[in-house]
Parts: C-alpha cells; sequence; structure tokens
C-alpha cells in the first residue's frame, strides 16, 4: 500500500519492468534497497492476511494448545482437552510499514484470532474485513481444486517469465561483449549493469525460487558483474576505474562464489594497483572454493603472480626449493594464505618437484 504521493514519485523515478513493461512489486523493492536514505520508505505498508488448516483434514496445527484464552469467535481451548482435539485453524492479519517493510518478524501482528471448527461466513467477513475493499479490489477463499489449479497455472506462467528475463540478460551480456570487444566502455558497462540489475530482479521474484533456478540466474549474474568489472577497466581519456572494478568483482563472488571469472578479475584489478599480495589472495579465495580447487586457470594465475610472471618451469631445482621455502616458511603471511589449498595448486607444485 502506497501514500498517493510516494506513488506518483515512484512513477517519476522507478523504471518498470523491462520485461512486462509495467511497475511491479519488486521494482519498488529494488528501489527501496538502491536508496536506502530515500524518505518514501517511511510511505510504504505491506499488508498479508495468513492462514492455517481451512479445511477439514486433520493437520498438525489441530493440536495446538491456545491455553485458556477466549479466543474472538471460538470456545475456549480447554473443553477440548478431555477428547481428540477438534479441527481448528488460526486466520492471521499483518501490517509492516516504513523503513522494516521487507522484514520479517512477529511484532507486526495485528490481528488473530483462532476458531475450533469451520467459521461461519459471517465469521470470515467480519475478520477479514474484506468487504470494506471497494472495486477494482477482489478477494475469495480458494478451495483446494481452485489452490491446485491456480498453482499449475502459476507455474506454467512463472516458468515462461524466467525463460524471457533470462533470454533478455543474455541478449544485454551479449551487447556488452560485442561493446567491450569495441573499447566501448560506457557501453559495456551501461549494458553488463542493465543485465545485472534485471538478474537482481529476478531473484527476488518467486520464479527464481527453484535451486536449479537460482543457481541459473546466480551464475549468469555473476559472469555480468564479472565482465562489468573488466569493462571499468578499459582506459578513457588515461583513466581507469580501478576501485568500480573492485568493488562490481566482490559483487559477483557474493553472487555466484563458484564462478572462476569473477577470482580473476578481482585479482587483475589489484594488481593494476599494485597490490600484488591482494591480487594473489583473491586468487587464493577462489582455489580455497570446494568446486574450483581443480581450476588450473586459477592456479597457473596465482603461480605467475607469486613467481614474478617466471612460472616454475623456468626454475631451476636450486632456485625452486628457495622460492618454496620463502613462500611456505620464511614469508609467514603468504604461509597463512597457503594453508589448505590443495587440487590444481598443489599439484603442479608436486609435478615440478618431480621433475627434479
Amino acid at each position: 500500500m502506497l501514500e498517493k504521493e510516494a506513488m506518483k514519485k515512484l512513477f517519476r523515478e522507478v523504471k518498470p519492468d523491462p520485461v512486462t513493461g509495467q511497475l511491479n512489486d519488486t521494482d519498488i523493492i529494488q528501489y527501496i534497497n538502491a536508496h536506502p536514505n530515500d524518505p518514501m520508505r517511511g510511505a510504504i505498508w505491506l499488508v498479508s492476511l495468513d492462514y492455517f488448516g481451512l479445511t477439514t483434514e486433520e493437520r498438525w496445527g489441530d493440536n495446538w494448545d491456545t491455553g485458556d484464552q477466549e479466543t474472538t469467535h471460538g470456545k475456549k481451548r480447554a473443553e477440548e482437552r478431555g477428547g481428540a482435539p477438534g479441527q481448528s485453524f488460526q486466520l492471521t492479519c499483518k501490517i509492516r510499514e516504513g523503513p522494516e517493510v521487507l522484514g520479517i518478524g512477529d511484532d507486526d501482528v495485528r490481528k488473530v484470532s483462532v476458531f475450533l471448527g469451520l467459521p461461519t461466513w459471517n465469521e470470515i467477513e467480519e475478520f477479514t474485513f474484506f468487504n470494506q475493499f471497494k472495486p477494482p479490489f477482489t478477494w475469495i477463499f480458494e478451495t483446494d481444486q481452485i489452490r491446485d489449479n491456480i498453482g499449475e497455472k502459476d507455474l506454467k506462467r512463472a516458468n515462461e517469465s524466467f525463460r524471457k528475463y533470462m533470454k533478455y540478460s543474455e541478449d544485454l551480456k551479449e551487447r556488452g561483449n560485442k561493446a567491450f570487444a569495441g573499447g566501448r566502455r560506457e557501453e559495456a558497462v551501461a549494458k553488463f549493469q542493465d543485465a545485472a540489475e534485471n538478474l537482481d530482479k529476478l531473484l527476488l521474484k518467486k520464479i527464481s525460487e527453484p535451486h536449479e533456478k537460482e543457481a541459473q540466474t546466480r551464475l549468469l549474474l555473476a559472469i555480468c558483474l564479472s565482465n562489468c568489472s573488466a569493462a571499468i577497466m578499459l582506459v578513457v581519456d588515461g583513466q581507469k576505474d580501478v576501485d568500480g572494478s573492485i568493488k562490481d568483482a566482490e559483487r559477483a563472488i557474493i553472487a555466484d562464489a563458484t564462478c572462476p571469472k569473477s577470482y580473476n578479475r578481482l585479482s587483475r584489478a589489484y594488481e593494476e594497483q599494485g597490490n600484488i599480495f591482494e591480487a594473489q589472495r583473491a586468487l587464493a579465495r577462489g582455489l580455497c572454493v570446494k568446486k574450483l580447487e581443480n581450476h588450473y586457470g586459477l592456479a597457473d594465475h596465482f603461480i605467475l603472480l607469486r613467481t614474478q610472471e617466471k612460472g616454475l618451469k623456468a626454475m631451476g631445482k636450486e632456485e625452486y626449493e628457495s622460492w618454496w621455502n620463502l613462500t611456505f616458511v620464511e614469508d609467514k603471511r603468504m604461509a597463512d594464505l597457503m594453508d589448505g589449498l590443495e587440487g590444481s595448486w598443489k599439484k603442479r607444485l608436486e609435478d615440478r618437484r618431480a621433475e627434479f
């Protein structure tokens, strides 16, 4: 629910969903998350109605004990204690408002009633106050059959919406790649950022909740942010945005920690900054991820940095032993960084030692 002035501001400042062309709840939530200090946060209310057990089937909630409390429409639960638990269900009305509109908790419950047996129609109307809502608002308590039919249709719509959002983001990514290849930094960054914003929105929607869909969304988001990290490093008027590159690479890692490109981008940005230790640490972070421990691209990049671009193959036995001792013993900070690294990194070192 939005106050009138807040609604006007939303239409002025929030971009409609690029896939649906409409202003959706996720657009509003995304705007709020991106503008935490906007006073409009205090003008947003979220009202939800929940119920448990609107059915004659026995459910675990039938055994709830409400003590001796007299409910609004029911009898004392104590009367039921002598025999089998009676059928019951609970209706709750929650109102969340202001900056905590997206929060989760019980402090926002404004009205709760527990019914023994199925309530009458008048009792439902009295509790829900739905009859006070004027058109175009409509409401209905769904039967199991209605629920199943709606669920099936919603699933089909969700799958189609998911496909459209992913395709739209993929198209933006490809356009960003072409701009990047042509050295057009601003265009490339804009395309990658638009794709990332669209995927962030998709993660807010229920259509990305199944694990495999969320994984696909997060991987594509990580790729788009990693590409943006690289695009920001293109030289324009003799300048590179190294800090922006680091920020986007970190966001990519948060989106999907199993995307190796993100760690490479982060490492390159720190190299450009002249912070070689952090560049190496970025690669070690990637190699510590179970799914990436055998990624030779990360390991080889790490080795090049650790050997000042020389590589292990160029070292003789004596030089290699000296380097190994420095890396794992003398340099305490680096030794701590190496602790626990296995997989491709360890295999490269063992292979070189075996050659001697």
